[in-house]
């Protein structure tokens, strides 16, 4: 009797394990070398020597989107409702991809400037480009069930302080990367989310560095 006791209460045991639910992936760009960030700024024809002196740049704060303002991994289904942005139920990131891709963009621009962001409380100087930059798009786009590409479209927008903390408009531009996805789930998509961005992040630091 203790023996048949044993045998159903371990494959109770087994069957809990079986159908309690996966934990939760958590995900973020990852770490990016030193090494890594000078090849991207080669990619994108940004000299280190050239630019080691460019004045210092004020960041803007990070922006809120109601969808991209979210620890949500999103993705659409171009073959079924495109319209529709959709979130993995299983897999995360960190922190909302409003603050990851700040971080990274102010790393990357500070290879070659000061970045200073207004939290600091630094003085800035009258004449000081200040760069503001949203979300249009940021997701996973399935073309089919098997294969799919990450989509990082960027709106950025350059001003120049002036007295009285008054800011004119010096430029504005939209930047967008596509990189195709390795696997289609949601592993795959962070992947090529973080490749995308990295390219637009190079494009807005050499857009940058003309101003």
């Amino acid at each position: 009797m203790r023996s048949i006791l044993f045998i159903l209460g371990l494959t109770t045991a087994l069957s809990a394990c079986q159908n309690a639910p996966k934990a939760a992936m958590i995900y973020d760009f990852g770490v990016t070398p030193v090494s890594a960030m000078s090849g991207m700024s080669a990619m994108s024809g940004i000299s280190r020597v050239s630019t080691a002196h460019l004045p210092p740049m004020l960041l803007a704060p990070v922006p809120t989107h109601a969808a991209f303002d979210s620890t949500g991994i999103f993705y659409r289904l171009g073959y079924h409702n495109a319209q529709q942005l959709l979130p993995y139920t299983q897999s995360h990131w960190t922190i909302p991809v409003t603050q990851l891709f700040h971080q990274r963009l102010r790393q990357y621009l500070g290879q070659n400037r000061p970045v200073l962001q207004a939290t600091q409380g630094v003085m800035v100087a009258t004449g000081t480009l200040r760069l503001h930059w949203e979300i249009e798009e940021f997701s996973q786009w399935f073309e089919s069930p098997q294969h799919s590409k990450a989509i990082v479209r960027i709106v950025a927008t350059m001003g120049r302080i002036k007295s009285g903390n008054k800011e004119e408009l010096v430029a504005q531009r939209s930047f967008t990367a596509e990189h195709s996805a390795p696997t289609a789930d949601a592993a795959g998509g962070v992947q090529a989310l973080t490749q995308a961005s990295d390219a637009v992040i190079a494009e807005i630091a050499q857009w940058a560095g003309s101003y």
